[in-house]
């Protein structure tokens, strides 16, 4: 998945959250690729979040 700034829609947003929920059930480790990607999404998605839905990002 290639690097962004930021999420641009819904439907993406949907999509990097499957991608994030696929990553945190498999065994990955530290320092790999996959570890630095979900690190990558993770951040994403609170920024999403922290936007579009501030009562989330406040609990």
């Amino acid at each position: 998945m290639e690097k962004q700034l930021q999420i641009k829609s819904e439907s993406q947003y949907e999509r990097i959250l499957e991608r994030v929920f696929s990553l945190t059930h498999k065994k990955i480790s530290q320092n790999s690729a996959e570890a630095r990607e979900l690190e990558w999404l993770t951040r994403l998605i609170e920024a999403y979040e922290h936007k579009f839905y501030p009562l989330v990002s406040a609990l």
